[in-house]
């Protein structure tokens, strides 16, 4: 059975292309989110630097968490424009799949989704892709909405909750194995 798929790209507009960021609808007939909806994917373009490199020329691994923290904060800047969320860190882990070098790859894109909206936390899975479209790492991080007067984590106000679950679907498979 073949899938459909259409993709619409939301681009801002007076915005250098350079610095553009998108959301891309995925609506592949099996790629729906839990109220089958389509969903969408968010997409961060990074330019390595060639100090994000070590001595072997390819992007040292403690680099991809920052690509992954940079694709975070543009995805949450993006759907809550104008308003600030307190969120803490729980969890992060990354699965290196290819070897990005330097020069040969000057830009990489990072594609963020939601893969979990629980109470108080939820899940992002990020892909770091190359423009040609092979997956170089991929991971997870788990955030939750913090209270910082009581210091403990706090349910999801329900206008967060209802902005954050168009973005929930299913994890992808890497093409490439592990």
């Amino acid at each position: 059975m073949t899938t459909a798929m259409h993709i619409r790209r939301i681009r801002p507009t007076g915005i250098p292309r350079f610095l553009w960021t998108s959301f891309t609808m995925d609506c592949r007939e099996t790629r729906h989110n839990r109220q089958g909806e389509c969903s969408l994917i968010h997409e961060t373009p990074i330019h390595i630097r060639y100090s994000d490199t070590d001595l072997n020329g390819h992007v040292n691994n403690a680099v991809y968490a920052t690509y992954m923290e940079e694709s975070r904060i543009s995805f949450l800047q993006e759907v809550f424009p104008g308003q600030r969320l307190p969120l803490v860190i729980a969890s992060l882990h990354i699965d290196f799949r290819q070897e990005t070098r330097y020069p040969e790859h000057t830009d990489v894109i990072a594609r963020t989704w939601l893969t979990r909206l629980g109470r108080s936390s939820f899940e992002f899975f990020c892909q770091i892709v190359s423009v040609r479209g092979e997956v170089m790492c991929e991971g997870t991080a788990v955030v939750v909405h913090y209270d910082f007067e009581k210091r403990k984590s706090a349910p999801l106000p329900d206008w967060a909750r209802e902005k954050l679950l168009p973005y929930v679907r299913e994890r992808e498979e890497s093409n490439v194995g592990v």
